[in-house]
């Protein structure tokens, strides 16, 4: 069985918010269900035979459009056959409305996350210690160390200095498109917790090591794209500090605080 994001499997691809699609699903299965999320409850709807497989109609009504497939041999959703209701993460997503840039269909991307990558000046990495996460000290760990279990509390020191040296490199195998995990400033090495949007972190170069690699693409032909995270930022945001500190302050309707003084997190 097999369900691609192609005009065979779904059509339109990019549909309009509110439009119709059609879903078009491969498998020797004589009857199943289409399973999506709408208002936080799953609805189903039935498929009807199609040549090799089943089909179903159904309005595009929210972007990411979420949804699976009910078989008698299990759930079909994004990872594969599940015995069980897959979550959300793990459901076939359909974006509707704005489309992506012409550029972005097909181009070839190579990611990068700029702590483990390449280190272009030694001076930038942080110090063993130099602050805490989580009431705990971060560590730097040599470039040829092999990582341990703390993740996020380990710094390498790669930073877009040394991106920009790679980039004769990255060009020779054919990437079109640097895709960079969060390069904004933040106490972990990951840095999905940020802690101001408008500055790019020192130790990964600033302002000016952003405007050189963004420069040196530009004359190669090559595109930029950040892992910008604003659905929520970390602990140590000056919004969420205010919201902490004073329940009556702006900032405090901006997060979910419970009676007991604890607040709801990314992670549930």
């Amino acid at each position: 069985m097999a369900h691609y994001h192609d005009l065979e499997h779904i059509h339109p691809p990019l549909p309009e918010l509110g439009e119709e699609v059609t879903l078009y699903l491969e498998t020797e299965a004589e009857e199943g269900l289409l399973l999506y999320e709408k208002d936080g409850e799953i609805h189903k709807k039935p498929m009807e035979p199609a040549k090799g497989g089943l089909r179903v109609r159904v309005p595009v009504h929210v972007s990411p459009f979420r949804y699976c497939f009910l078989l008698p041999e299990g759930f079909l959703g994004s990872h594969g056959l599940e015995k069980t209701l897959p979550r959300y993460d793990r459901f076939f997503h359909l974006l509707a409305g704005s489309l992506p840039p012409w550029w972005a269909l097909g181009t070839v991307y190579y990611q990068i996350f700029p702590d483990r990558f390449r280190q272009g000046r030694k001076e930038l990495a942080p110090k063993d210690g130099e602050w805490l996460l989580m009431g705990r000290p971060i560590r730097k760990k040599a470039w040829d160390e092999p990582p341990g279990p703390e993740g996020a509390w380990e710094f390498y020191g790669g930073d877009l200095w040394g991106i920009l040296e790679a980039l004769p490199y990255l060009e020779a195998l054919g990437v079109e498109t640097l895709y960079l995990t969060p390069i904004f400033q933040s106490p972990s090495s990951h840095r999905y917790d940020t802690e101001d949007y408008l500055r790019v972190d020192p130790h990964l170069g600033g302002e000016e090591a952003l405007e050189a690699l963004f420069q040196a693409l530009e004359k190669r032909g090559m595109r930029l794209v950040l892992d910008g995270v604003f659905n929520h930022v970390g602990a140590t945001h000056p919004w969420f500090q205010r919201a902490l500190k004073d329940p009556e302050s702006p900032e405090r309707s901006m997060f979910t605080f419970y009676p007991d003084g604890s607040y709801a997190t990314f992670w549930g």
